[in-house]
């Protein structure tokens, strides 16, 4: 029952989601998706040993439990309670982005949200929709997305001096999902014997400046490489810009790909898609000290100061307005 508490906690978090009643045909409590903190207790050789820890899984509260699923596991128990029987293994979804099952997408959360938002706390979207697949289909980013090459043409880059003001100036960002050639059979019962019913897809999340093709992304690079995220808490007592300040404005996708050799600030306010284009795009071309601003109407110089004073000054490659 503990097993089902957790998934019914989960298809909580998913709103118009269904299920198989094929599923109560299932032993739950071998299923592959469990928490760690079951599954570790259900692998206990002594009998005495199970029963103290199955006291322990039942008095344990079920929201502990699902903090204990990663997306993988999410993933999952989704295929399991959507098909009815899948039992597939959850470290074979590592690189999933999505699952499509009949007319239902189930969308990783951080291709949805903010860089800004710890992607621990993100889960699963559920929307209506179907990818023209038959069979149950995870979706997964390319190896090496590509990113457009800098054209290092001076008249597409301006560079201009930052003068604090907070706009977004991607508004024509959009992020756009297509499919590939790329499709494998899953063999989902670790068996070696392959099953036509699970497929992997290799799925392009893009990005389009006003229709323009900037950049593939693997939204899921930000989790393997941190980045900071700022909220200035001097409440913005000082509202000038230092005129020395060694800072310029990132306007534009050209001058985001074509770095200056200071710090660069690129304005994208409230625009979460051009955010996390920015992020992904940074982090696969290798400039990984970035930073996420997500509060103030201005940047203070000071505080960035501050904060990047120790054990010498170290100010990001870019700041993400």
């Amino acid at each position: 029952m503990r097993a089902l508490e957790v998934a019914h906690k989960l298809y909580e978090t998913l709103p118009g989601a269904t299920v198989s009643l094929r599923i109560i045909e299932q032993n739950l409590l071998k299923a592959h998706w469990l928490p760690s903190s079951i599954k570790t207790i259900l692998n206990l050789v002594s009998t005495n040993s199970r029963m103290d820890g199955y006291e322990k899984i039942v008095s344990t509260p079920v929201e502990e439990h699902i903090k204990d699923m990663t997306r993988q596991d999410s993933f999952a128990c989704v295929a399991m309670f959507e098909s009815g029987h899948l039992n597939v293994d959850p470290s074979r979804l590592t690189e999933v982005i999505a699952l499509c099952y009949e007319n239902s997408i189930f969308v990783a959360e951080i291709l949805l949200r903010d860089p800004s938002v710890d992607t621990s706390t993100l889960g699963l979207a559920h929307m209506v929709g179907n990818v023209g697949h038959a069979g149950l289909v995870f979706m997964v980013s390319p190896i090496e997305p590509r990113v457009r090459p800098a054209q290092h043409d001076p008249s597409l880059i301006d560079h201009i001096k930052y003068d604090n003001s907070v706009v977004d100036k991607l508004r024509g960002t959009s992020l756009h999902l297509s499919f590939t050639t790329w499709k494998m059979p899953l063999d989902w019962e670790t068996t070696g014997e392959i099953d036509q019913e699970v497929f992997l897809l290799e799925s392009v999340v893009s990005v389009q400046d006003k229709g323009a093709w900037v950049a593939d992304i693997d939204v899921l690079e930000r989790e393997r490489e941190g980045i900071d995220t700022l909220t200035f808490t001097c409440g913005g007592l000082d509202p000038h810009f230092p005129a020395d300040a060694d800072a310029v404005s990132l306007d534009t996708w050209e001058e985001l790909l074509d770095p200056p050799p200071c710090v660069g600030i690129f304005g994208a306010k409230d625009n979460w898609a051009a955010r996390l284009a920015a992020v992904s795009i940074l982090i696969q071309q290798g400039r990984h000290h970035i930073a996420i601003i997500v509060d103030g109407d201005r940047v203070c110089w000071r505080c960035l100061k501050e904060t990047y004073a120790e054990p010498e000054p170290h100010f990001p490659q870019v700041l993400i307005y």
